[in-house]
C-alpha cells in the first residue's frame, strides 16, 4: 500500500479495521488528549469508537478518512480525523489531529500537519475547518489560524 502523503520519515496512509488494535495501544500510550478533554484516561473501546465514527444523520460530506501518521520503524505516531466536503464542495474539516507525547517539541506535529494540508489542497480543498475541543489548552493556543493557509 502506498502512502497518502510523507512528511520526512513520517508517512500517511488511510486506516483499516485491522488497525484498531495498534489505534488502542496509541491512544493508551498518550492518553493527554483523553484525559484534557474528557478527564479521563481512553476507554477500552475507544479506538474503535474513533474507526466507527461518522457525522450525524443528514450531514453531507463526501468522505471521512481516518488517517495513521506512522514512524519510521511502522509504529502509529499519530491520527487525522479529515471530512471531505462536508457540508459544500470544497470545504474538508480536521475533527482530530493528534501526535504522540514524545514527539512533542522535535516538530513533527507542524511537519506533519503541513503535509496534510497540502494533501487536502491537493484533493480539492479550498477551506479547512480545525475542530478544537474547549479545554484542549495545546489546541487552544494554536486556534489563531497559524495553521491553516488554505484559502
Amino acid at each position: 500500500m502506498s502512502a497518502l502523503f510523507t512528511a520526512g520519515a513520517f508517512r500517511a496512509f488511510e486506516m483499516a479495521a485491522a488497525d484498531i488494535p495498534a489505534l488502542q495501544r496509541f491512544f493508551e500510550a498518550n492518553p493527554e488528549y483523553h484525559a484534557a478533554v474528557t478527564g479521563a484516561p481512553p476507554r477500552s473501546d475507544e479506538a474503535q469508537k474513533e474507526f466507527d465514527f461518522a457525522p450525524p444523520a443528514g450531514w453531507p460530506y463526501e468522505k471521512r478518512w481516518l488517517l495513521k501518521l506512522v514512524a519510521e520503524d511502522g509504529s502509529i505516531a499519530g491520527l487525522a480525523d479529515v471530512i471531505e466536503n462536508l457540508f459544500i464542495a470544497g470545504v474538508w474539516h480536521v475533527g482530530l489531529f493528534m501526535i504522540a507525547t514524545a514527539l512533542r517539541g522535535k516538530g513533527a506535529a507542524p511537519a506533519l500537519y503541513g503535509a496534510l494540508e497540502s494533501w487536502m489542497r491537493d484533493g480539492g480543498a479550498q477551506w479547512l475547518r480545525l475542530g478544537v475541543v474547549l479545554g484542549n489548552s495545546r489546541a487552544e493556543s494554536n486556534r489563531n489560524g497559524q495553521f491553516c493557509s488554505c484559502k
